[in-house]
């Protein structure tokens, strides 16, 4: 499930963020992670706030917290100005092309690919948002607000799927350790793998078929309004998102219901 989402960066960032959790109440090390973890991928301060508050829940200070993320980045920004690129900030910024009308539509192809590559594991991910490791209900939606920042430099959200299996890999760590939860979490990996290969039976292909065939067409049909540089213009933009949504309502609406129903099931721990 997970290789044909992964950029070559990726499985080393999921990793320092395993870590990360791991080491949250020992500060010293987790700051030392956030700074490896820089070096693999600037991503990583994209999820400020969630990083403060991780370490707030285990025994930080929020000021404290913050300060030592605002050393870890100006070290950071320090040993890498040497090493400049012609692909920085001004890089990206100029090439958004999709900032800011179409980032609707890059949401809810974000959370199709999700749906597509997780398909009955999002109940695990539903589990993971809810267990304590993550920094409880606000550590979760502080995590998500830091996936959505990315589409503001980058619109390959097939990279960015890679980022729910953080919640997976708790979630799932959390249901082995509640009454006949094994047997559930091995019901569930026993339905992904029965349902992948329809929903995805071209297995290098990011997103499975569904994903294909609806962003291929969409970013055809913005294509010819595209400026060599600056953001699409508004009304195009919109009007290819309404045209997306539309013409693709069942999928969308089958998405929508597989969200909810995720979390759903998620918080209901009785249900093991």
């Amino acid at each position: 499930v997970y290789k044909p989402m992964a950029c070559f960066s990726d499985p080393l960032n999921l990793l320092l963020l395993v870590l990360l959790v791991e080491f949250a109440a020992r500060p010293r090390v987790f700051w030392m992670l956030v700074f490896v973890s820089a070096w693999s991928h600037e991503l990583v301060f994209f999820f400020a706030p969630w990083l403060v508050h991780l370490r707030s829940r285990n025994g930080g200070r929020w000021w404290r917290e913050a300060l030592c993320l605002l050393a870890v980045l100006v070290l950071y920004l320090a040993l890498r100005a040497p090493m400049a690129s012609n692909y920085g900030v001004a890089y990206y910024l100029d090439k958004n092309w999709w900032v800011p009308w179409l980032l609707p539509a890059l949401g809810a192809l974000w959370l199709l690919l999700v749906a597509v590559e997780f398909g009955p594991l999002l109940v695990v991910l539903g589990w993971g948002w809810a267990t304590p490791a993550l920094g409880g209900r606000w550590g979760a939606w502080l995590y998500f607000a830091g996936i959505l920042p990315l589409m503001l430099l980058a619109y390959d959200v097939m990279r960015f799927a890679a980022f729910a299996f953080l919640p997976v890999v708790l979630g799932a760590a959390a249901m082995a350790r509640v009454r006949r939860g094994r047997q559930v979490l091995l019901a569930l990996v026993a339905a992904a793998a029965a349902t992948y290969p329809w929903l995805h039976p071209v297995p290098s292909q990011q997103g499975g078929r569904h994903f294909t065939e609806i962003a291929s067409p969409v970013f055809a049909r913005i294509a010819p309004y595209v400026p060599p540089s600056g953001p699409a213009p508004a009304g195009p933009s919109f009007e290819v998102t309404g045209w997306m949504l539309a013409h693709w309502w069942p999928t969308f609406a089958a998405v929508a219901a597989s969200w909810i129903a995720a979390f759903a099931l998620g918080r209901v721990r009785n249900l093991v």
